[in-house]
Order: C-alpha cells, then sequence, then structure tokens
C-alpha cells in the first residue's frame, strides 16, 4: 500500500511537471513586459511574442497587432510569427515593432534581444528577403512598418539591387539616396535616429549622387534606320546612339529641391542580390498637426554604369491619429490655388483591411465625393484585389463595380476572397488589405475653400467602418499688386492753420504703389501697401503792411518797414504705408479698413523775405532781399491717418477701383483716395 502510494505521488509530480514545461505564455492583463520568444525548428528559428491584452476602442473593429520583425542581418519579415534561417550560428540583434490597431492604449515598446544564429534543417541556404517586395523589372522598393504618428518611431526599409538580367557573377557599384522633410512644412517632420546597414554600404556626399545622375546615357535607336528597315528586318546594335539622359537628370534635381535632408550611399553587390537597408525615424514634436497631411520620403537607386537603369520611388504616407488600417487619403493635403483649374486632377486613394476571423467576400465602399470634384470625371485608376469592371466581367466572376450618385461614389467588389487577419492559417496580412485609388478632374470655378470626404467601408453584411476624413486645403500664397491713385484736396482744413498749410496738406496728389496680399483670399485677410508721392516745388507768398513803429537795421542805419513780403519754396518726396484689413463679400465687392502713415523722405523748404523801407532825405523808397533760410529734412512729419473704404470689380485677383476716406490724427483733416489697382 505503501508503494502504490509512493508510485501515484512519483506518477502526479511527473504529470505537473511536464504540463509546467509545455504550457504556452497566456496574456495576463496585469503583464507589463512583453517579450520575444524564439523556438527552434527544422526551418530555422521561429519567432514569436508576448505582448500585453488588447483594449477595444468602443465602437470600433475588435484590435489586433501588426508586426514587423528585423532579423539582424538584413532581413525581415511582416509576418506574425515568422521562421527564419541564418547563415551562420554568429550572434544577431532581433528586433520586433508591433503595432495596435483599434487599441485603447500606447503603441508596445520596440523590443530586442539577442539570438544565437541557426541553420535550417533542410537547406543550407538562408532567405535574405523570405518575401519577395520587387516587383517585375524593379531594382528599388521603399516601404515602412506602420504610417508616422506623432510621438512614435517608425522604420523604413529600403531594398535594392542590380538588374538580375545581367550575369550573376557581376559585381556592379552604384549610389543609393533617402531624401526626407519636405521642405512645404516648416517645421521636420522626422529625425533620423540610426540607419542599419549588412552589405557595406558607406557614406557619400551629396555632390556625388548629382554626379553620377549627369553621366548617365539613355539609348536612341536611329528610328530612320528603322523606318527603312521595317518591323522585320534586321538592325545592326550600332544603329542607335547613346545621349545624356537629361529627363532623369531634371526629375532628380526636382526631387532635391523639394527636400531639407538628402542622405547618401556608395553601394556594391552581385548582379540579381537584394540587400536592404533599415532606417529608423523618430516622429519630432514639431511635426505638422494635421493628422490628414500625407509627407513622402523618397528613395533613390544609381547604377554607376550609365546605361543601366536607375529608380526613384516614392513612399507616400499619411500622418495619422491612430493606427486605423481603413482610411481615406488624398495624393495632396496642401494645393497651390494658382494653379487649380478643370484640367487639374485630384487622386485619392481608399485603404481598408479585413480584420474578421473569415474572409470577405463582397466589400462596398460608399466614398462621399469631395466638393469641388467633377463626378463626371471620376474613374478608378488601381485597386486590390484586382480584378475587372463588372460591366466586362463574365457572370459570377470577381469583378468591381463603380457606380457614381451625385455626391457619392460606390466601388463594390463582387466575388473575391479577401482573407481576415484573424482568420486561422493566415500570417500574412498584406494579404488582408485592399484598396481603390481613383481620380477625377477639379469643377470649372473652384473657391479658395478647403474641402473634405470620408468613405464607409462594408464589409459583407457588417455595419459600415467610417474613415477618417480627408481634408484638402489651399497654401495661403502671395499676390503682389499694383496701384495707381489720387488724393483729393483738403475736406477738413483747421481754421487755425496758415493758408500755406492748408495748401500743403490739400494738394491734390497722383500716386504709384504697390501692394501684397493673399493670393485669392475668400477670408478677411491682411493688404500691405508702399506708396511714393512726389511734391514739386510749390512757392506760397503772402504780403502785409507793417505799423510805422516797425524798423529793421540795414546798412548800419535803422530804417522803417513799409510792407514785408513773404515766400516760402516747398519741394518733397513722401511715402505712405498703409497696413489694412479687407474683406472681399463676393468675386466683386468687398471693404476695408486700416492704418496708414505718411512720412516725408526728402524734402527742403526755402523761405525768402522781400522788404520795402522808407526812404531817407526824400530818397525813394528802398527795396530789400534778405534770404532768411534754407533747411533740408528726412524721413520726418509722420502723419498717421485712419482709412475706410470700398472697392469693386475682379476683387479676389484681378483689376479692381476703389474709393477711400482718409482721417488725418496729427493736424486733423481729410480727404479721399480714389484709386485703380491690378491684383496679379
Amino acid at each position: 500500500m505503501t508503494k502504490l502510494f509512493t508510485i501515484g505521488w512519483a506518477l502526479l509530480f511527473t504529470g505537473l511537471t511536464a504540463s509546467a514545461q509545455t504550457k504556452k505564455p497566456v496574456a495576463d492583463s496585469t503583464a507589463t513586459t512583453d517579450s520575444i520568444i524564439v523556438t527552434p525548428t527544422e526551418d530555422g528559428l521561429k519567432f514569436s511574442s508576448f505582448l500585453r491584452p488588447l483594449l477595444q476602442i468602443a465602437g470600433a473593429p475588435e484590435p489586433f497587432y501588426t508586426y514587423f520583425w528585423e532579423f539582424g542581418d538584413g532581413s525581415f519579415s511582416f509576418e506574425k510569427e515568422p521562421t527564419h534561417s541564418f547563415l551562420n550560428n554568429a550572434e544577431y540583434e532581433v528586433r520586433l515593432i508591433a503595432t495596435n490597431h483599434y487599441d485603447d492604449g500606447k503603441r508596445p515598446p520596440v523590443k530586442s534581444r539577442p539570438v544565437r544564429g541557426s541553420k535550417s534543417k533542410k537547406s543550407a541556404l538562408a532567405s535574405v528577403n523570405p518575401k519577395n517586395y520587387f516587383t517585375e523589372n524593379q531594382q528599388l522598393f521603399i516601404r515602412n512598418n506602420a504610417d508616422p504618428k506623432p510621438g512614435e518611431d517608425m522604420v523604413c526599409v529600403l531594398g535594392y539591387k542590380f538588374d538580375s538580367g545581367l550575369t550573376a557573377a557581376d559585381s556592379l557599384k552604384g549610389t543609393l539616396a533617402l531624401f526626407f522633410n519636405e521642405k512645404e512644412f516648416k517645421s521636420d517632420n522626422f529625425a533620423l535616429t540610426d540607419v542599419r546597414r549588412y552589405a557595406n554600404e558607406k557614406t557619400a556626399e551629396e555632390k556625388e549622387l548629382v554626379a553620377v545622375a549627369e553621366s548617365r546615357m539613355v539609348y536612341e535607336p536611329d528610328w530612320q534606320l528603322m523606318a527603312f528597315h521595317g518591323p522585320s528586318g534586321e538592325i545592326p546594335e550600332e544603329s542607335g546612339t547613346y545621349k545624356r539622359d537629361e529627363t532623369f537628370t531634371n526629375l532628380l534635381k526636382e526631387k532635391i529641391s523639394l527636400f531639407k535632408n538628402i542622405k547618401v550611399w556608395k553601394v556594391a553587390s552581385l548582379a540579381g542580390e537584394a540587400n536592404n537597408m533599415f532606417f529608423q525615424l523618430q516622429t519630432t514634436p514639431e511635426m505638422i498637426k494635421d493628422t490628414n497631411a500625407t509627407v513622402v520620403v523618397t528613395a533613390v537607386f544609381i547604377p554607376d554604369d550609365p546605361t543601366l537603369g536607375a529608380e526613384i520611388t516614392d513612399l507616400e504616407m499619411q500622418i495619422v491619429a491612430s493606427h486605423d488600417p481603413n482610411k481615406m487619403k488624398a495624393s495632396r493635403n496642401l494645393l497651390n490655388y494658382r494653379w487649380v483649374s478643370k484640367n487639374r486632377k485630384m487622386k485619392y486613394t481608399v485603404h481598408f483591411q479585413n480584420t474578421g476571423k473569415g474572409p470577405a467576400r463582397r466589400i462596398e465602399l460608399q466614398t462621399q465625393i469631395p466638393p469641388y470634384i467633377n463626378p463626371a470625371t471620376l474613374r478608378v485608376i488601381n485597386q486590390y484585389p484586382e480584378c475587372p469592371p463588372c460591366a466586362v466581367a463574365a457572370p459570377g466572376r470577381s469583378c468591381l463595380d463603380t457606380i457614381i450618385r451625385k455626391d457619392t461614389a460606390f466601388f463594390i467588389f463582387k466575388n473575391i476572397y479577401l482573407p481576415g487577419t484573424t482568420q486561422d492559417g493566415v500570417n500574412d496580412t498584406d494579404s488582408t488589405k485592399g484598396f481603390v485609388q481613383f481620380e477625377a478632374n477639379f469643377i470649372q470655378r473652384v473657391p479658395k475653400k478647403s474641402f473634405e470626404g470620408r468613405t464607409a467601408i462594408i464589409f459583407d453584411k457588417n455595419p459600415p467602418i467610417i474613415t477618417n476624413v480627408s481634408r484638402t486645403r489651399f497654401a495661403p500664397g502671395l499676390s503682389p499688386g499694383i496701384i495707381a491713385g489720387y488724393y483729393t484736396n483738403n475736406l477738413s482744413a483747421d481754421k487755425a492753420l496758415s493758408q500755406n498749410v492748408k495748401k500743403i496738406q490739400g494738394k491734390h496728389q497722383a500716386v504709384l504703389g504697390a501692394s501684397l496680399s493673399v493670393y485669392s483670399s475668400y477670408k478677411p485677410y491682411l493688404q500691405g501697401e508702399f506708396f511714393l508721392r512726389y511734391q514739386p516745388q510749390q512757392s506760397f507768398t503772402s504780403t502785409e503792411s507793417k505799423p510805422t513803429s516797425s524798423y529793421i537795421l540795414y546798412n548800419g542805419r535803422d530804417y522803417r518797414v513799409l510792407e514785408q513780403r513773404n515766400e516760402v519754396q516747398v519741394h518733397a518726396l513722401y511715402n505712405d504705408i498703409a497696413g489694412l484689413v479687407r474683406y472681399s463679400f463676393n468675386n466683386y465687392i468687398g471693404a476695408e479698413t486700416g492704418i496708414m502713415a505718411s512720412y516725408l523722405v526728402s524734402g527742403s523748404t526755402r523761405q525768402h523775405y522781400d522788404y520795402v523801407l522808407e526812404g531817407v532825405n526824400g530818397t525813394a523808397n528802398i527795396r530789400f532781399d534778405s534770404l532768411v533760410s534754407t533747411q533740408k529734412q528726412s524721413f520726418a512729419n509722420i502723419q498717421p491717418a485712419f482709412i475706410g473704404g470700398v472697392y469693386l470689380g475682379r476683387v479676389r485677383s484681378g483689376p479692381s477701383i476703389g474709393l477711400r476716406y482718409l482721417y488725418y490724427l496729427q493736424q486733423p483733416y481729410s480727404r479721399f483716395f480714389i484709386y485703380a489697382t491690378w491684383k496679379l
């Protein structure tokens, strides 16, 4: 009995121990430590993770994680639990960036751990790129792990390879570059905190990138010889010539002009061999606050051989407030209003992802067509899943149906198979994503107002998921203008002022000036103006008789003054500077108010006195001229004034006329200003 009791306890202990050893980690709502789990398999090492539980946002779809693995040898994966085989048993630093979607919490921190490499037992070859991210005839790709969110870092993968059509033994060299932080944004959106490279890429200068681009050649066949031989004739290879590829060089220089930061590397590799570089980008506190804005990172790859193909590719990313895979974005969120016309196109992309436990067979996108977009010009230019229009597809086959109804476009995928992220056997989240990209022209007359659109996404018969609002606005722009005007006489001169001062202040004057304001504004806006007006030489004379007791010393003797004549000669150059608040009620009428300061830029005043003196001992009276003073002045006589007025015509841009009432404060008087202007 004792023996049986001992054996029973031994079996129970053995079972509990085995259970503890095989039990998988279970997510604990109180767990705070995320970790990477490594499991050896026959195919290499299998990687998985232990992450905090997701907290669903009220009313949102079921939350989930997406994964980006970087294995420390130049390879990567977007799978949830990838298996990777290393080339040798060295130590590698494996990183995991998990991004939470529809989760009411912070993104898990970036995790890393050292791993001892292990080759696959089935094959001695390790796959640096288990999935081919290069499309056909592509030598360059760039991809990010998630859209940029203020306060989070992100990783961009830049993959490159030389033309695989070459002999595999060919060892080639080239230049690789990354452009980020567009100049159109006032502050930097990204800080490059780390660059991880694995193929001996060496840092280079921007001038080397331009130099290798300027050496590029493009083949131009002999078209006359081709026309002579016809399409079936034999044409010798030397029939054509190589010439400088000006198109590529100009495109590269245009790209360079758009960015603040450019990083360049010299690379070398065998033909067809793919290499990857990893860029850690930290979003800055100054990142643009508009979470609908689109930012661009550009990659450039140029082989040193001038006859091989070169590539420039853009990665467009929408700044997001949360990581929502269902979203709508415009190609550009900030437009120059000067170049908007009915022939200018807007491009939109609606992204969607099936986050369910099963495949979606029908997906309907109900897209609000933004105002000022002409629905009649809308057309689909790209989509995934790829399928033909329903109008030409066979009955029952996969197709995309596009229906336009006034201000809504319906894009309906029918009879498709889009896997769900939580579906059994689905590890590649890319296969659960889709999109529709469409473009349309503006209407003929677009007001300068921001406009927006959004989409409702319906997977099969599930409730609709509403995307973000995609908002587009116009840059203010600058509108210079020319003004020609006319000041009327003084309307209310103070009676206490001398007649001469009244004449100077109230003189009719023509002026010429310039203005600067925002281009074609629809809201109250500021306008600055600058005028120059020249006051030609003027003479003012006053004559007065003196009492008999008035005397003047002349030639050592006192003479009685019979008459005194005073002449003042004035000429001056004045400057008027005005600051206005203007409001255009519509395209043809507006009102304005503001302040103006007038001051003397340069001028002189010459005072001349003429006396009539009584003759002595019966002699004739004496006329005596005396130049008293000549005074020059500059930047003086400042005269502030209030302005109020109206204007008519093409008031947003183009010709218009206006009338202003001016009230001067220093020596109170008023007058009108009549003007004509043309805003460019």
